[in-house]
């Protein structure tokens, strides 16, 4: 497995500090991050597992997650908040969080892909701001030890999709429970919190909004 690359995690801090002050709500605006991972997972026929993370900048509670076996583009990112493009390409992994609410903004790197015409009116027509960044800003979306750190670090062994999956689910749990030196919230607590004082918006298919640490959904 390759390891995260040296010298980026400090960034990305830096980033997430200055989201986090100046976004005033949940969903307010939402980090959009990519990892790229070297698993062999020989039941889909690739060594190559791409990340794609949306984390809330208010809370810190990564909202929605999805991993496949080509490189997310704009669709890939509005799809974790539900939306549905007409020609959507079948990806054998998926969805491993699903945000039931909708974000004002997201902040994305400068990558074509995620300024495709489609995505913007798509975009447009969710009620969703688009903010483009430098790659390092967009990094900012995942936690300091990203999943690939996680997993060298937890000796967990991944050899198949479900187990993956499993995970992924793992690893954003733990980090969605993980108690703030400074005051002792998590950002599961943020959230909660945060969620009561300012109702999100929901999509037009959402059920009423649940917890990021409950299952799957967001």
């Amino acid at each position: 497995m390759r390891p995260p690359a040296r010298g980026s995690a400090a960034p990305a801090r830096q980033v997430f500090r200055f989201l986090h002050m100046s976004s005033g709500h949940p969903l307010g605006e939402v980090v959009v991050g990519e990892e790229t991972l070297d698993i062999a997972l020989p039941e889909l026929d690739t060594d190559r597992v791409h990340l794609l993370t949306a984390r809330d900048a208010y809370s810190g509670v990564t909202v929605a997650a999805r991993l496949s076996t080509t490189e997310p583009d704009g669709d890939a990112v509005l799809g974790l908040f539900g939306a549905r493009p007409a020609a959507a390409t079948p990806e054998p992994l998926g969805v491993a969080r699903l945000c039931l609410g909708l974000p004002d903004a997201l902040l994305l790197d400068h990558a074509p892909r995620f300024r495709s015409e489609s995505v913007l009116r798509s975009a447009a027509a969710l009620g969703i701001e688009l903010r483009f960044g430098p790659a390092a800003s967009a990094g900012g979306a995942a936690p300091a030890a990203g999943l690939g750190q996680w997993l060298a670090a937890t000796g967990a062994a991944v050899a198949t999709a479900d187990g993956l999956m499993a995970a992924v689910q793992d690893w954003l749990s733990q980090h969605d429970l993980g108690r703030s030196r400074r005051d002792g919230r998590t950002p599961l607590d943020r959230w909660q919190e945060g969620v009561t004082r300012y109702p999100i918006r929901l999509g037009a298919a959402a059920a009423p909004a649940r917890m990021p640490g409950a299952g799957a959904g967001a």
